[in-house]
C-alpha cells in the first residue's frame, strides 16, 4: 500500500513484489474497504477430512506395517478399505498431515544364515554348482512415518532364481 500511495503503478508494485497486477488491486480495493486488519485476516477454511479419526488411526497402523511405494497405491487401499475416494495428490496431502514422509531406504548388506547354507548344501547334488546367494541392493521409496527407517535386505538364489526380501 505504501508504494501505491508514493506514485507506484500497480504493473511496478506487481513486479517488485512478484506477484499479478490484478492482485495488487484486489489488496487495495481490500484495504479501501476494511483497512489493514482485512489484509492481515485470512479467511481461509479447510475441508473436512474424508476419513474418521478411527480411520485414520486404522490408516496409519496399515501404513506402518506394509511397504507402500506409491500414493495411488494408498488411495486404492483407501478405497478397498473405506470406501473414500482420493486423488493421488490429495493422499498425499493426506499423508503428510498424518506425519508421514516419502523416503528412500537404508541399505543393510545382506548377512547370510550359515546354518541355513550348510543345510541348503547339503540338499545340493552337484558339488561343482555350489555357490553362495548372490547378494543385490536395491533401493526403494515409500511411505513411512517421518521418524522410521526402512532397512531392506534382498538375497537372490543364483540357482532358483529366487528373491527374499525383507523388510527389518
Amino acid at each position: 500500500m505504501l508504494l501505491l500511495d508514493s506514485g507506484w503503478s500497480y504493473e511496478k508494485v506487481a513486479e517488485a513484489l512478484l506477484l499479478d497486477d490484478q492482485t495488487i488491486r484486489n489488496y487495495e480495493k481490500l484495504y479501501k474497504d476494511k483497512g489493514f486488519d482485512g489484509l492481515l485476516s485470512d479467511n481461509y477454511i479447510g475441508c473436512v477430512p474424508k476419513l474418521t479419526c478411527e480411520q485414520e488411526e486404522q490408516l496409519k497402523d496399515h501404513i506402518r506395517k506394509n511397504n507402500y511405494s506409491a500414493a495411488k497405491e494408498i488411495v486404492e487401499y483407501v478405497k478397498q478399505t473405506f470406501n473414500k475416494i482420493y486423488t493421488p495428490e490429495g493422499m498425499v496431502h493426506t499423508l503428510d498431515r498424518l506425519g508421514f514422509t516419502y523416503k528412500k531406504t537404508t541399505i543393510v548388506p545382506g548377512k547370510a544364515n550359515p546354518e541355513k547354507q550348510k543345510k541348503n548344501l547339503s540338499k545340493t547334488t552337484n558339488n561343482s554348482k555350489k555357490r553362495k546367494p548372490l547378494e543385490i541392493r536395491y533401493f526403494f521409496y515409500g511411505w513411512s512415518s517421518s521418524t522410521a527407517q526402512f532397512y531392506v535386505c534382498i538375497l537372490l538364489d543364483r540357482e532358483k532364481g529366487k528373491k527374499e526380501g525383507n523388510t527389518l
